[in-house]
């Protein structure tokens, strides 16, 4: 119950009566759920930790929206990432064999699946020995940190109403995006695609949250904010995989498997670069400020239609 209400909460109506009650409902619901899904994971730590990693990010771009007129932004997504990192580990070691398959499935009828066997082993042997160490612990702390963040949600105020709340930060973000895109299309360096990759899904987040304000047009443009983000996401998990694998390629088999395997990963990443590169350019046409206005203006336009 609580993670559908959650789900259903994630964007501004028009029964919000401010947009300080717009924060907290939208936050307290989040947080909730994140809680809700660690309190009944039971044997499925795996679901609950996607759960929460993606109830946190959700609350952190809610935060970045409003944080220019919101004393409590910063310290409170910062708070949100320390758990979230708190449990990290146990998603990156799941992450990698499913990249594995992935990267193996695409390239499928050109591969020999048992010469690579030995590199699938080794990162699933590592995601069984991070679920066995701490998992536990980890998972009560990132709760009590997550309960300390809900229990201040209520306390959360805003220094403006309406629009005024959300323009600066729908600004700062959507400029930070495309500066980062620009600086991903000079270096074609992953760490830039990723960074790229955060300021996209930051926008997302804004998207939806704003998407009552023009719902067809709207769901167009958090689809295609979508699909841009799991391009690059995509790419970043092919280069978490590969350096894992470059750290100790010992570990993962005979030479030619690892070099058939990094082989794999540069074709896939190159296309992916190409296929974000285009999908980019496409998303983040319009300028800060003719994006800003333009939502303004819808804004207003629903508010008092």
């Amino acid at each position: 119950m609580a993670t559908a209400h959650a789900t259903l909460a994630y964007r501004l109506t028009r029964r919000d009566r401010s947009a300080t009650h717009a924060l907290r409902r939208i936050a307290g619901a989040q947080l909730d759920a994140a809680v809700d899904a660690l309190d009944t994971a039971g044997d499925a730590r795996g679901a609950a930790v996607h759960a929460v990693r993606k109830r946190c990010k959700k609350v952190r771009g809610l935060l970045w929206l409003v944080a220019p007129v919101c004393d409590d932004a910063d310290a409170a997504s910062d708070a949100l990432r320390d758990a979230a990192r708190l449990i990290g580990p146990l998603r990156d070691a799941a992450v990698r064999v499913a990249t594995y398959d992935a990267l193996v499935t695409h390239y499928g009828a050109q591969l020999d699946r048992r010469a690579l066997a030995s590199v699938r082993r080794r990162f699933t042997l590592r995601r069984h020995d991070v679920e066995a160490d701490d998992a536990d612990a980890r998972l009560r702390e990132c709760r009590e940190r997550l309960a300390s963040v809900r229990d201040a949600v209520d306390d959360w105020t805003l220094d403006a109403d309406g629009f005024d709340a959300y323009a600066d930060g729908l600004r700062r973000t959507w400029r930070k995006a495309r500066k980062a895109m620009a600086c991903a299309a000079r270096s074609h360096a992953a760490e830039d695609l990723h960074t790229w990759r955060k300021r996209c899904k930051d926008h997302g987040y804004h998207a939806r949250l704003l998407r009552s304000i023009w719902p067809g047009p709207m769901d167009a443009h958090i689809t295609a904010a979508s699909a841009l983000a799991d391009c690059l996401g995509e790419h970043h998990d092919l280069a978490v995989f590969v350096a894992a694998i470059d750290a100790a390629p010992e570990r993962f088999g005979d030479r030619a498997a690892i070099d058939v395997m990094r082989g794999l990963v540069h074709a896939r990443q190159q296309a992916l670069l190409e296929d974000a590169l285009s999908q980019g350019r496409r998303l983040f046409a319009d300028k800060p400020a003719a994006l800003t206005r333009a939502w303004g203006i819808r804004y207003r336009v629903g508010r008092e239609g």
